[in-house]
C-alpha cells in the first residue's frame, strides 16, 4: 500500500484548514472545490513569512512545483496528510463509470458527475477522484500520470488537482 491509498478513511479534524482551489490546469468546472465560499475562490490569509529559497528538488519548475512551492511560502509546511483530489473529464456516463469502479477497485473514493455545462471537446463527465496524503511533488505528479494514462483509455483527460491548505502551527 503506497501513500496514497494509506489513510483513506484519516479525516483532517483538529487542524486549522481552509480550502485551496489548485487549478493546475485550468479546470473547468470551478465549483467543485468552492462550495465552502458562494463568493468565489477561498483567499489564503497572508501571513509574514521569512525569505526561503526554492528547492528545485523538492519544487521543480512546472505547474505542480509552482503550486506546491506557492503553497509553502504561504504558510503550508506540506508535512501533514490531508485530502487531495484529482479531477477526470471523460466523454460519456459510461466511461466516467468505468473510471469510477477502477479507482474506487484500487482504494481511491470517488464521485461522478455530469458537468453543469457543455463543453465543445464533449468532456461533460466528471470523476472526481479522492485521496488522503501528504502533498509531494512526486506524489502528486504519480498518481496525475496514473490517472491520465487511465482517462486517455477511455478517451477523457486529467483537469486538475486540489487540496485542503494547513496552516502551520
Amino acid at each position: 500500500m503506497n501513500r496514497f491509498t494509506a489513510g483513506l478513511a484519516v479525516g483532517i479534524a483538529g487542524t486549522a484548514a481552509i480550502l485551496l482551489p489548485l487549478l493546475l490546469s485550468g479546470r473547468r468546472d470551478k465549483a467543485i472545490r468552492q462550495e465552502a465560499s458562494a463568493t468565489g475562490p477561498v483567499r489564503i490569509p497572508q501571513r509574514p513569512t521569512t525569505a526561503i529559497a526554492r528547492d528545485y528538488k523538492l519544487f521543480p519548475n512546472d505547474a505542480n512545483g509552482d503550486v506546491l512551492w506557492h503553497m509553502r511560502t504561504k504558510g503550508d509546511t506540506l508535512t501533514r496528510p490531508r485530502e487531495l483530489d484529482f479531477t477526470v473529464i471523460l466523454p460519456s456516463e459510461e466511461a466516467a463509470l468505468k473510471c469510477a469502479i477502477t479507482c474506487l477497485q484500487s482504494g481511491f473514493k470517488v464521485e461522478v458527475e455530469k458537468s453543469e455545462e457543455h463543453h465543445q471537446d464533449n468532456l461533460d463527465w466528471n470523476v472526481l477522484v479522492y485521496t488522503t496524503a501528504v502533498p509531494t511533488h512526486a506524489d502528486v505528479t504519480m498518481l496525475e500520470q496514473l490517472l491520465e494514462k487511465h482517462a486517455a483509455s477511455l478517451g477523457g483527460k486529467t483537469d486538475g488537482w486540489s487540496s485542503v491548505f494547513v496552516a502551520a502551527e
